[in-house]
């Protein structure tokens, strides 16, 4: 993530001179930028697969509209203000006058009520005599005067929003994350399994989604302990990438990366089919107009950069249960005995038939797809509760709330429909529960069809263009391409292709081909709703839910930088690890050896668990298990913390000599970790590592800014390891060094370099 260094206040303010006037609107540019910078950053929290090139690509094209005096990307309101007032109050000098004539500028700019700002008038200290007489003596007339004591209704509606976006802040961080993971990984496969299990039996697939849901309560705990104990998302520098990487090496990172690539496409072909099947047997309409209108909106809103803020997903997943839950009440009305207890004569007399199983256990494996949001919840709660513990069990709670109701789902669908209605449809459950229950079920139907399967193709789709954008040659590379061309014509079929209008195209080929091929699916009747989520479900979230998940806690514990607040031994027992590592993988190789018939199936079956033994090989050999030793210099500006050191292996403390030199003193300690009072007056940090078991030392010196964002330290390291001797530098934008060691004695020495103060934010 891009380096967020702010020039002291008190520089912009006092040092620079120029009268009050000036420093005030000075001062009010700084809210406003910081005010839209965090809410650029606040839209990549729900972007699921961000990478950190597309990350500094966005904060580039902020940071270069600010140094250029362009228009923001994103302009805040007095709403955006007021939300984000505690982020931006550290930019708030001590003095009354300028604070007074802040606001009075702000007053000029914006309407707003006294009961509508809150957060601006502590920000601001707008109930401070002190402020209230600067006011006073600079406008003679009184500070309450700035408020307004009516506005507009779109204003008033404005604000009514903010109060409701607002909300999860006033969940704990508990409460957030269950909040979070039921809201943002409802899966559209819910709409499936009454389908997938028809030929089972209802009470059959009961018993598996609890099983299925219970061993995914234990592998959101492991993805959810792997987070805590980061130290890049603790601090909000976290990537999927970059996070997977860390623990697993860079192969696995691009391994799971192309694997969530095919389920995001998977996932707008499924909610793309799923819609305009249901659709068109709810409706006259045929298929093909469906699927040009559901181009034609993909069009009009990834021309508009979509974006969905963590809370409309989960208000928008609220509205989905209240379509769902009468659905549910609806279909116990009509349950029948002998649909409950039904099973297939051929499950019968075969339990393992491989024509039962086709798309039983993708489906469920479907339902689980928390893991990845579990990275969007830490972004959220970790801030407020650094132990990780409301991550740790929120998820867990949230997993295992969703596995009660896909099991009440299940039964209210199943036993209300008939059997042999469900066993061969290709749709989604709404058609056939319709045709048992009558009409009334079409239209919330319908709509329950619209919000859940439509925000996920939308959201899939978003994805899709985002990810191929980002791999898009870059304005600077395109001239460069260019310019190597061959001839006239291909530097202009060149112009064309890598343009603006060319790469907005490519980028949205990919959803684009997704729903062409609904249309053919649904025109031939090639493929069911149910089919495709079972090929998604087991060829990628078995390794997303499952068996990364193992592996990511198994390198945590060993290269974590920081402890988690909650740590079960039992839950990494080799044994139980071992288990659930090998169930996932049984399962891809049956599906591609015995119960999947279509070879195109089994194909993808085989690549994907060969990859997987071959992945997993590799980082057994290339010591990605190995003991992670970590030398962490950091100094902490945010509010009421202490600057540290800190050495530890695999998040235990491990003591070491430490000596801290400052411009006029030093400091002998034999400590594991020890806060640094004056860091602005250290230079430099020596640390003598006694030998042990780690075989990586990494050397991490970082700021953590006002507003709890960690930076690079300007830092010279030295690390000498036996007889060899090596020097790095370390930046704001490469705040890590790593290498490998053979646990003999070493001696680690960071020397800062005083650095410049520097306008606004610095990249």
């Amino acid at each position: 993530m891009a380096d967020k260094k702010l020039i002291s206040r008190e520089e912009v303010l006092g040092g620079m001179g120029g009268r009050l006037t000036k420093q005030a609107s000075t001062l009010l540019s700084l809210i406003e930028n910081r005010t839209a910078f965090l809410i650029e950053e606040s839209q990549q929290i729900t972007t699921m697969f961000l990478t950190e090139r597309s990350a500094q690509q966005r904060h580039q094209a902020f940071l270069e509209a600010i140094a250029l005096d362009r228009e923001l990307p994103i302009q805040p309101t007095i709403q955006d203000l007021e939300y984000y007032g505690p982020r931006w109050a550290a930019l708030v000098p001590d003095n009354p006058r300028v604070r007074a004539m802040v606001v009075h500028l702000l007053a000029q700019k914006y309407a707003f009520t006294y009961q509508a700002t809150p957060r601006l008038r502590a920000a601001l200290g707008l109930d401070d005599d002190v402020v209230q007489q600067a006011y006073q003596t600079l406008h003679h007339e009184p500070l309450e005067s700035i408020f307004a004591t009516q506005t507009r209704l779109s204003d008033r509606l404005r604000w009514y929003w903010t109060a409701v976006i607002q909300w999860p802040e006033a969940l704990s961080p508990f409460w957030a994350t269950f909040a979070m993971i039921v809201g943002l990984s409802l899966s559209p496969a819910v709409l499936g399994l009454p389908i997938a299990v028809a030929k089972l039996g209802p009470l059959v697939g009961v018993v598996l989604v609890i099983i299925i849901g219970f061993i995914n309560v234990l592998t959101m705990a492991y993805m959810a302990e792997s987070i805590t104990r980061s130290g890049a998302f603790r601090y909000g520098r976290a990537f999927l990438g970059p996070f997977v990487a860390n623990y697993l090496g860079s192969s696995s990172s691009t391994f799971l990366s192309l694997a969530l690539m095919v389920r995001t496409f998977l996932a707008v072909l499924a909610s793309s089919f799923g819609i305009v099947i249901t659709l068109t047997n709810s409706t006259p309409v045929p298929t093909e107009v469906w699927v040009i209108l559901l181009i034609f909106i993909l069009f009009l809103l990834l021309r508009k950069s979509l974006k969905f803020s963590v809370t409309i997903l989960v208000l928008l997943a609220a509205l989905t249960f209240v379509f769902l839950l009468p659905l549910t009440f609806l279909a116990f009305t009509h349950i029948k005995l002998a649909n409950l207890t039904y099973t297939s004569p051929s499950f019968q007399e075969n339990p393992f038939d491989p024509s039962n199983l086709q798309l039983v256990f993708g489906v469920i494996f479907l339902l689980y797809f928390g893991h990845i949001f579990t990275i969007h919840s830490a972004k959220v709660v970790l801030p407020r509760d650094p132990s990780g513990r409301s991550l740790i069990w929120g998820s867990i709670a949230g997993t295992a709330c969703l596995t009660v109701f896909f099991s009440i789902w299940m039964l209210a669908m199943n036993g209300a429909i008939d059997p042999q209605a469900l066993a061969d449809h290709k749709g989604t459950v709404i058609i056939p529960l319709a045709e048992q229950i009558g009409g009334s079920v079409y239209l919330l139907g319908s709509i329950l069809v619209v919000l859940l399967l439509g925000l996920s193709c939308l959201r899939s789709s978003s994805v899709l263009f985002k990810l191929v954008q980002e791999r898009l040659p870059t304005r600077p590379e395109s001239k460069a391409m260019l310019a190597a061309g061959l001839n006239t014509e291909t530097q202009w079929v060149g112009e064309i292709v890598l343009s603006k209008q060319g790469r907005f195209f490519l980028s949205i080929s990919p959803a684009i081909a997704a729903l062409l091929l609904t249309e053919w699916f649904v025109t031939t009747g090639t493929a069911s709703f149910s089919q495709v989520m079972s090929i998604s479900g087991v060829i990628v979230n078995s390794m997303a839910a499952g068996i990364f998940p193992v592996l990511l806690l198994i390198a945590s514990r060993r290269k974590g930088e920081l402890r988690s607040g909650i740590a079960y031994r039992f839950l990494g027992h080799p044994v139980l690890l071992t288990t659930i590592y090998l169930l996932f993988l049984t399962i891809i190789f049956l599906h591609g050896l015995v119960i999947w018939q279509n070879p195109v199936e089994q194909a993808g079956a085989l690549i994907a668990g060969t990859l997987i033994v071959g992945i997993t090989i590799i980082i057994f050999r290339q010591g990605v298990f190995n003991r992670r030793l970590i030398v962490e210099l950091r100094e902490d500006q945010s509010k009421d913390k202490q600057s540290t050191f800190a050495v530890t292996v695999g998040g235990q403390p491990v003591t070491t000599e430490v000596q801290l030199g400052y411009a006029n003193d030093e400091q002998q300690l034999q400590a594991t970790t020890g806060e640094i009072p004056t860091f602005a007056s250290l230079r430099y940090a020596k640390f003598e590592l006694p030998a042990n078991a780690a075989r990586e030392l990494k050397v991490w010196g970082h700021k953590i800014t006002p507003e709890g964002i960690s930076v690079g330290l300007s830092a010279l390291v030295e690390v000498q390891c036996g007889n060899g001797k090596q020097g790095f530098d370390l930046k704001p934008a490469k705040d890590q060094v790593m290498l490998p060691i053979n646990g003999e004695v070493c001696q680690v020495e960071i020397t800062l370099i005083e650095q410049p103060a520097v306008d606004l934010l610095v990249d």
